[in-house]
């Protein structure tokens, strides 16, 4: 799968977290926006909104990371000292590990070492992790040609209250509403017992 990046977008301010130094920044990446929103490089703006959600959601379980990409779905892509490609836990790993946090389940899964995140987005599994054919039939669903760098298609349900990855269950969201959406939602679910009603849960955000 070819990779382009998004001409009508415009960077942003850099976004430099301590474990992913200017891998990204000095080569004017962040901001970016690649095939139509499919995947997408933080910068400051977006940085610190991923990184509440890492904070607030997987911390408690030992987990660092820092946020340098996420996908169309939301996804969190983070360079971690903690894991290992393979997914074997450290203290502290020299060579850093992308793995990606997902919203949808909670799940985390290595990736690669970050010295070879570029390289590995050419090898099919890859891409196939990154849904573009479900990607493309959202939008068409949607009619949209493209993704807005702010927004995203979350899940209306996620997968830990029961929902399905399907088309009828992904919205039109905003990433900071749809994170807070589902940090709220974790923090009820990871204490209720299997196949409790997903609960009501109010988002504002400020003018």
């Amino acid at each position: 799968m070819d990779f382009t990046f998004d001409p009508a977008h415009q960077n942003g301010e850099p976004w430099v977290p301590a474990l992913v130094g200017g891998t990204f920044a000095e080569r004017g990446f962040c901001g970016q926006s690649l095939n139509r929103g499919l995947l997408r490089f933080h910068d400051a703006s977006s940085g610190p909104i991923g990184q509440e959600f890492v904070a607030n959601c997987f911390a408690d379980l030992g987990f660092r990371g820092d946020v340098f990409a996420f996908d169309w779905r939301g996804r969190q892509f983070v360079v971690t000292p903690t894991l290992t490609p393979e997914g074997d836990q450290v203290d502290g790993n020299s060579e850093r590990t992308v793995a990606v946090l997902d919203p949808f389940d909670m799940s985390i899964t290595p990736w690669v070492p970050l010295t070879d995140f570029e390289h590995a987005l050419s090898v099919p599994i890859a891409a196939e992790d990154l849904r573009p054919g479900l990607f493309d039939e959202w939008l068409r669903t949607r009619r949209l040609d493209h993704l807005d760098f702010q927004w995203c298609a979350g899940a209306s349900v996620p997968a830990f209250y029961g929902g399905q990855l399907t088309i009828d269950n992904l919205s039109h969201d905003p990433v900071e509403v749809y994170l807070s959406f589902v940090t709220q939602l974790w923090a009820k679910a990871r204490y209720q017992p299997a196949g409790s009603p997903v609960p009501h849960v109010s988002i504002h955000k400020d003018a």
